[in-house]
């Protein structure tokens, strides 16, 4: 009890003396006010990434089911995981039987054009299928079509709730209307709700369907795409060229 006492009694001490110091150095108060803010912030932004990226469970249909797929060099470097090409990506989407599902997506910048004027946003460019594979469908609107991602069909688009509610006044009539993406007209078919996030732990509020180039097509030394798989019930993941 004694030993518990004296502790006690030097915390209050030290308090007291930290009390004077901080009341006679105004500059000394305020250097150590600011490094507390400082701190107290960064922490709890990294807290809050670590708690979306990592603790908190992904907003997904059966997310445990979901898998990344890169492409991979063993004989040069079997650390090396990589981006995809577009050709790879095709024979993956038929030819991985352990896999009910494949959607590739790549990111970009557009300039959304509103009334209110001009605003750079980052861009999804999905594969048609990426928000059935997801398993989250829109909140309005039918979303992606299987045609949508195909050379020639009309171009279309689906917003993050966010930039619905801050540029559109969360308008339900806008699903139906265009909007204009580098000077191209694009017809919103679906709003994504926040707390769907895509990827895990970003807000990307602009997704609409990739049309590989023609210098893609058939260009296998062309890896640019991210490529997410959903397992088949009963499936695990493999490391192999095949499965």
């Amino acid at each position: 009890m004694a030993r518990i006492a004296d502790g006690v009694g030097d915390i209050a001490s030290d308090f007291k003396f930290a009390m004077r110091m901080l009341r006679k150095d105004p500059v000394f108060t305020l250097v150590a006010v600011l490094c507390l803010a400082f701190g107290i912030g960064a922490n709890a932004a990294i807290f809050s990434v670590v708690d979306a990226v990592l603790l908190r469970p992904l907003p997904y249909h059966e997310p445990g089911q979901l898998v990344r797929l890169f492409e991979t060099t063993p004989a040069r470097d079997p650390t090396w995981r990589g981006s995809v090409s577009w050709p790879n990506y095709q024979d993956w989407s038929t030819q991985l039987p352990s896999l009910e599902g494949v959607a590739a997506y790549e990111f970009q910048g557009r300039n959304l054009m509103t009334p209110e004027g001009a605003e750079r946003v980052n861009v999804v460019a999905a594969t048609a299928n990426l928000f059935q594979l997801l398993g989250t469908p829109p909140k309005l609107g039918p979303g992606f079509a299987p045609g949508d991602d195909q050379p020639g069909a009309a171009p279309v688009v689906v917003i993050g709730e966010g930039l619905w509610q801050r540029r559109f006044g969360a308008d339900p009539g806008l699903v139906g209307r265009t909007l204009t993406l580098d000077g191209q007209p694009h017809t919103v078919v679906g709003i994504l709700p926040t707390a769907v996030g895509f990827p895990a732990g970003a807000r990307m509020e602009v997704f609409i369907p990739f049309v590989p180039s023609a210098d893609r097509v058939d260009n296998r030394g062309s890896h640019f795409l991210s490529v997410l798989g959903r397992l088949r019930p009963g499936s695990r993941p493999r490391r192999s060229p095949r499965s």
